[in-house]
């Protein structure tokens, strides 16, 4: 009898002691939530992977990514920043900051974010048409018209349409 108890406790309890979940796995269910729109559970899976590793370059891209979602920008621009002093070399993490600069209206710094963006990669054409539109915002005209012809250029089709509003 006290062996039988033994097992349905190993069973019922146990089990959580040898399937911890590891990084990759809240990753992957955070992820999971955040495609449905369930950024909340998205959010609180994160955390769990950035509680096990804090300096996890793509634990703060997708947390941030969230937050983002979630309006939570400037905790979005937090994380991004974080991301960054890790990994210096990601496209995606000058993009995203960028725009979390961008919609906090801090033109200049998104800016800067979009050309580290096309530095990296000098056809990226979501980069261009960002950094046309935030040039435009701070009443930089014709470079706003050169990065959106370059947006044009590498196949953005948004781009034909702001061209003939803003440039023309």
């Amino acid at each position: 009898m006290i062996q039988f108890k033994l097992i349905l406790i190993i069973l019922l309890f146990g089990t959580n002691i040898w399937a911890q979940k590891t990084v990759s796995d809240y990753i992957e269910s955070g992820n999971q939530k955040e495609e449905i729109n369930d950024f909340k559970g998205a959010f609180t899976d994160l955390s769990m992977a950035l509680l096990l590793e804090p300096n996890n370059s793509k634990v703060l891209y997708y947390l941030g990514f969230v937050k983002f979602q979630m309006e939570d920008l400037g905790n979005a621009l937090f994380d991004y920043s974080q991301a960054i002093e890790s990994d210096t070399e990601s496209l995606e993490l000058y993009y995203s900051r960028g725009n979390a600069y961008f919609e906090l209206k801090y033109y200049k710094e998104a800016i800067a974010d979009y050309s580290k963006a096309i530095a990296l990669d000098s056809t990226d054409k979501d980069s261009y048409f960002n950094r046309g539109i935030a040039k435009y915002y701070i009443d930089d005209i014709v470079s706003s018209c050169k990065d959106l012809q370059l947006a044009l250029k590498y196949g953005d089709i948004n781009a034909d349409a702001v061209i003939k509003e803003v440039c023309h």
